[in-house]
């Protein structure tokens, strides 16, 4: 189906004040990014740290510790025990999975909303006041943070998807296959560096019946495909490696986009690859044909 429009261009929420919309206009969009954006993440690059930096998991955590701690601020109250236990715990690492942290926003997002939809918009400029320093803001002042917040976080932990993914992929290459979880992972990302890396400086992609060599050629068809915002699945059905260096990989996909002109674009088929391991034993691909099916 075409790409859907971002939430605050699809029109009113039914039943809610216009001036309580932005904030439920920014959960919604923090749940479709944030969806889109972990899909596929195995659990090292869920809480990767690339560059030092914090891990996608840090980033969920937090926007549902801070919105359930934001939102009890609004509602005047301080924090309990368990929430500051929460607040020490977001940059411990853990063993949750990617499904555990987005359904624990899922909730904290639908409590929220909750509170917010019964909010008469009469309160907006009530006072409130915010952590052990009493320091003062309004209801308006807290569903204004609240909305942003979420969404700086959300940005944070689509860049930190798209490093983990990359330096978790491309330069972790050691065996052939693994090439095909790499592709799909930077495709899902929109991650064009990512893909480009995958290939030799002049390897050969064939794209709609013509063979593309070298980098520059290779780059363009790539963010052609990186623009349709796909969704890839993708499964390696065969690898044949000899003694030396080189491999023959197939692999069967499946592959759901956008069109330019806003058409659904689909397709799937066998790809045939050829790859070769370098210096550092990692994997780059030398010829790949996709064996393109779209519809």
């Amino acid at each position: 189906m075409p790409q859907q429009a971002e939430p605050w261009l699809r029109g009113p929420i039914p039943s809610l004040h216009t001036l309580l919309a932005p904030i439920l206009y920014s959960f919604q969009q923090a749940r479709e990014d944030l969806e889109r954006h972990t899909e596929g993440l195995t659990h090292a690059q869920l809480w990767a740290k690339p560059h030092g930096f914090g891990s996608v998991a840090f980033h969920l955590r937090h926007i549902a510790g801070s919105t359930d701690r934001l939102m009890s601020y609004l509602q005047g109250r301080q924090l309990n025990p368990e929430q500051l236990e929460q607040l020490a715990a977001e940059t411990q690492s853990a063993s949750l999975s990617g499904e555990q942290l987005l359904a624990t926003i899922a909730r904290v997002f639908r409590d929220a909303e909750t509170v917010v939809r019964a909010l008469d918009p009469a309160r907006l400029t009530e006072p409130r006041m915010v952590g052990r320093g009493q320091l003062p803001t309004t209801v308006a002042g807290l569903l204004t943070h609240i909305a942003e917040h979420t969404q700086r976080h959300v940005g944070q932990a689509i860049s930190a998807a798209k490093l983990a993914r990359r330096e978790v992929s491309a330069g972790t290459v050691h065996h052939p296959q693994d090439l095909h979880t790499a592709f799909a992972g930077a495709m899902i990302a929109d991650d064009l560096e990512g893909l480009a890396a995958l290939y030799e400086d002049d390897a050969t992609l064939l794209a709609n019946g013509v063979a593309l060599q070298g980098m520059a050629a290779i780059r363009r068809a790539l963010a052609g495909y990186v623009a349709m915002k796909p969704h890839i699945e993708l499964e390696t059905a065969s690898v044949l490696q000899g003694a030396g260096d080189l491999a023959l990989l197939s692999g069967r996909w499946t592959l759901r986009g956008t069109a330019p002109d806003g058409r659904p674009i689909e397709g799937s088929g066998v790809s045939r690859e050829v790859a070769r391991r370098h210096a550092d034993g990692t994997w780059r691909y030398v010829l790949d044909d996709p064996g393109s099916g779209k519809s």
